[in-house]
């Protein structure tokens, strides 16, 4: 299994790493993910490079039910709201579960990339 490497910025307090051997996908060739900490947020930034006209959809999944106000999808008070003006999908899965050789029921918060998009950007701050 290939090591993540994480590295990080002082100066501009970002922490970066690529993670695209995770998915093992011939046409994702890199998804490199940022988080830059600020004063009173978090920003997730997600670069793809992908073969043109590959269909990119972030997904972001959790055992507690979302609720969705615009384009934010807040979970427990912790609010993702994207940079650009995208709706979420919200969906009810049975996925494995890390704890059991059972299911368990999670929801995924999905957000569809406009068409020919390889960024996604998000703020992440506390209600």
């Amino acid at each position: 299994r290939d090591r993540v490497v994480i590295e990080y910025d002082e100066a501009t307090k970002t922490a970066t790493y690529e993670f695209a051997n995770a998915y093992g996908l011939d046409y994702v060739r890199k998804i490199e993910r940022s988080f830059v900490l600020e004063e009173k947020e978090l920003t997730l930034i997600d670069e793809f490079d992908v073969i043109e006209g590959t269909p990119i959809t972030e997904r972001f999944v959790t055992r507690d039910l979302p609720t969705v106000d615009g384009t934010s999808a807040i979970i427990l008070g912790v609010k993702l709201t994207p940079k650009d003006n995208i709706i979420p999908d919200i969906k009810v899965v049975d996925a494995p579960s890390h704890t059991s050789d059972k299911t368990e029921k999670v929801y995924c918060i999905d957000y569809t990339l406009p068409k020919g998009a390889v960024r996604f950007e998000a703020t992440i701050e506390v209600e």
